[in-house]
């Protein structure tokens, strides 16, 4: 075989797309007529609760706080002051405050238990959301304690088929995945979405939702096939029963294209992230997390799509939203500058994009928030920048650094080593190391050849 010099290839990170849970934490709608002295309270019940479906947190917030001032004076019994702790804390964790989330919910368990007993259904959602702040905090093995302990109480109050029981599945599945245990992740899922499906019908928005995690865990297990085929579904539905411009469809949206983009960016996939980020700037505002999201998304898109200027303006204005909110996004912050990085370098600012991609390495390998797959990302971009910049041996070494790295997490023949190979192969040619990049390219093809059996 004939060697001729080759480009190397920058890579993307893992872009996971994410499973839901039903709203994240769980709205307490307490319909109370019967109880006497909360005109008040219900006004800023019900006040709250529309801006929270709307995803108007501030007036949300306001709304439950006058809620619990309104409820200090129920008697010790009455179950509404847990339903507004509880909403309150839903507020707090869609704000990423986990602490003060956690307080409020746990303040509304306590009085669920004590008021209605610790085999009430509402005892089970007020677990549930516990169990999606553990969850938020990468505490997986507490959050899945608490969301089995919330099954048991579901399994003693409802019928094997009822929603809440398939609510529980779903959970545990999304928890299952993010362990990591794809097997059971998937007959979790399955099992949710085979009870919805019968409980609301097949083109159902909660139905919809166990479309997109049987979805996510397909993709994990390599089937993207399939996994694209449901999240069609998923829009399809979205589109019809909650409108074009719901912000469910914009979280579809942006799940499909993650696919897309890891099979290369075209037109039309920069136009579905196009109509998720309007959505998301329409519904939430520009100074928003999930209008960030979007944008950082978007960024990487038309970065593959070669529109590196628009890439690295959509990339710096999302750290810019995250800067002014104060929020730390450690590895939203670590994409962003890789896009950055990468952009420059393919509009040929190779100084500049040297520094910021040296500079991500360096962040990367400091955190052990980072997975090592990404941190292998990292390091092949910063090669294939010094690889062009002519710093062949400097390249050489951090190659090498990202293949012993993914070999030592994932084995010496997974399938993400065949891109790094390639990439080896490219600065040892530039280095005449013709014998070493044949060995690197056939044992590649070799690793691309068992993928594909």
């Amino acid at each position: 075989m004939e060697l001729r010099k080759l480009a190397p290839q920058y890579l993307i990170r893992c872009l996971a797309i994410v499973p839901l849970s039903v709203l994240a934490c769980l709205l307490a709608l307490m319909p109370i007529a019967a109880l006497a002295d909360g005109s008040a309270w219900q006004k800023h019940h019900d006040v709250g609760i529309k801006a929270a479906r709307a995803g108007d947190l501030d007036t949300a917030e306001q709304a439950f706080r006058e809620a619990i001032e309104a409820s200090d004076h129920f008697r010790d019994d009455d179950p509404r002051r847990a339903s507004t702790l509880n909403n309150m804390g839903y507020v707090l964790h869609a704000r990423g405050e986990l602490d003060q989330a956690q307080s409020f919910f746990e303040q509304s368990l306590v009085l669920r238990r004590t008021v209605l007993g610790q085999y009430h259904p509402t005892v089970a959602d007020s677990l549930a959301n516990l169990a999606e702040v553990a969850r938020d905090r990468g505490d997986l093995a507490e959050a899945v304690a608490l969301q089995e302990r919330a099954l048991t109480i579901r399994e003693m109050q409802y019928v094997e088929s009822h929603p809440k029981i398939a609510q529980s599945l779903s959970d545990l599945g999304v928890l299952a995945l993010e362990m990591n245990d794809l097997d059971k992740a998937q007959t979790l899922h399955e099992q949710a979405l085979s009870i919805r499906r019968n409980a609301f019908g097949d083109d159902h928005p909660t139905t919809a939702i166990s479309l997109a995690n049987l979805a996510v865990t397909l993709y994990s297990r390599g089937d993207v096939t399939r996994s694209r085929d449901l999240l069609l579904q998923e829009i399809a539905i979205l589109r019809t029963k909650l409108g074009d411009d719901h912000p469910r469809v914009a979280t579809a949206l942006i799940n499909r294209s993650r696919i897309d983009l890891e099979l290369g960016a075209g037109e039309e996939t920069v136009a579905l992230l196009e109509e998720a980020l309007s959505i998301r700037t329409t519904r939430f505002g520009g100074l928003h997390d999930l209008t960030a999201e979007a944008q950082l998304i978007l960024a990487e898109a038309l970065l593959q799509y070669g529109d590196f200027d628009r890439s690295v303006n959509l990339a710096r204005s999302a750290v810019g939203v995250w800067d002014e909110l104060a929020l730390d996004k450690p590895a939203s912050r670590l994409e962003a500058q890789s896009i950055v990085g990468r952009a420059l370098a393919e509009r040929g600012e190779l100084d500049e994009a040297n520094e910021i991609l040296a500079g991500l390495v360096e962040k990367a390998q400091s955190s052990s928030q980072t997975p090592a797959r990404d941190r292998a990302v990292y390091l092949n971009n910063w090669a294939s920048v010094l690889h062009q910049k002519g710093e062949y041996r400097r390249a050489l070494a951090v190659f090498e650094r990202a293949l012993s790295l993914e070999e030592a997490t994932f084995g010496s023949s997974a399938p993400m080593i065949a891109p790094t190979l390639r990439n080896l192969a490219a600065v040892l040619i530039s280095l005449e190391r013709f014998d070493e990049a044949q060995m690197a390219l056939t044992r590649a093809e070799a690793i691309d050849a068992n993928d594909n059996r």
